[in-house]
């Protein structure tokens, strides 16, 4: 055999089987039956960079959601007591407080404004009212950090806390925090509806009462 043939020979390309793989290549990710890639279990190693900022700005926007849930039913609650106060100080509860056989439409009338409008401020306010569970030990809420016996309890917790389970307890937290934002907001469309409703039959009372 000559130089010429040994060069050739050495230089022929390896044979490629299925079970190496393209040469220079990582193997292909594992997949399920579906053909999709199997999801990177959430480890110390292989956290999402970008998840504790995720968290954050979703905390941050659900706060604002609850904040502005309370603006508004603090809003509505205003004006249906001002539109109930001048209601009654202008003698509207006389046309319904007496037997329902003695009422006629009027009296039906204030009655639906002056009872929707009660309700209205009902629901307003429990709409404000704190719903936050503080009954255990927690590194996120106020409640559940109040529930520790002292601080230096709650700095030694905090400082054995892995950072994935901190991030872990920040995820529940937004949860609750917006379980917390529907109900207000459930509420606060009940309170809508039942304002609109006294403030519709009330411009009946003012139009019709001294006729």
């Amino acid at each position: 055999m000559t130089d010429d043939q040994n060069i050739e020979s050495v230089a022929a390309p390896l044979p490629v089987t299925r079970e190496m793989g393209t040469l220079g290549t990582a193997p292909p990710a594992e997949s399920d039956q579906s053909g999709t890639s199997a999801p990177t279990p959430l480890t110390e190693e292989g956290e999402n960079t970008y998840l504790p900022a995720f968290l954050a700005e979703t905390n941050s926007y659900i706060t604002q959601y609850i904040q502005g849930a309370d603006q508004k039913a603090i809003f509505l609650f205003t004006i249906a007591s001002a539109i109930l106060a001048f209601l009654h100080q202008d003698g509207a509860s006389e046309l319904w407080l007496k037997p329902i056989a003695s009422w006629n439409l009027l009296s039906a009338i204030t009655f639906i404004a002056m009872f929707s409008l009660a309700s209205s401020i009902v629901i307003s306010i429990s709409v404000v009212k704190p719903r936050l569970p503080g009954s255990e030990k927690g590194l996120v809420s106020f409640l559940g950090i109040a529930n520790y016996e002292n601080s230096d309890e709650y700095a030694s917790d905090l400082a054995r806390t892995s950072r994935i389970s901190l991030l872990t307890e920040k995820a529940r937290h937004c949860f609750i925090l917006a379980s917390i934002c529907r109900k207000k907001y459930t509420l606060l469309t009940y309170a809508v509806i039942l304002e609109a409703i006294g403030l519709t039959t009330s411009v009946f009372y003012f139009l019709f009462a001294r006729i």
